[in-house]
């Protein structure tokens, strides 16, 4: 997953992202559960652990995806557009966690 992690990074590395943390992000993206223990043993903010996870949980992971591609390969979806409403999904409950978080920290 190197180049992956490494791609990660360099996008989310203006919001202060290292590389513990992007290993995090990039395993829950393949798989939330292992993702999420790892963002959970990080020494990060309240804010910060609730919106990546928020966003690893409503993503659904790409192990997920690919298991629902066995169901939905035979219906008349889009594939792409499926994923991209996935993780469009997984941004707007990342923003709404943010948000909450802000108000009630």
């Amino acid at each position: 997953f190197a180049p992956f992690n490494y791609f990660i990074k360099f996008i989310l590395s203006p919001f202060g992202i290292d590389c513990a943390t992007s290993n995090s992000i990039v395993s829950g993206i393949f798989e939330i559960s292992k993702g999420c223990n790892m963002l959970s043993q990080l020494n990060l903010p309240t804010i910060a652990v609730g919106t990546i996870a928020s966003f690893l949980i409503s993503f659904g992971g790409l192990s997920v995806f690919f298991q629902a591609i066995t169901f939905l390969s035979k219906c008349k979806v889009n594939l792409g557009f499926y994923l991209l409403q996935k993780f469009t999904h997984g941004l707007i409950s990342a923003v709404i966690t943010f948000v909450l978080c802000l108000i009630i920290l």
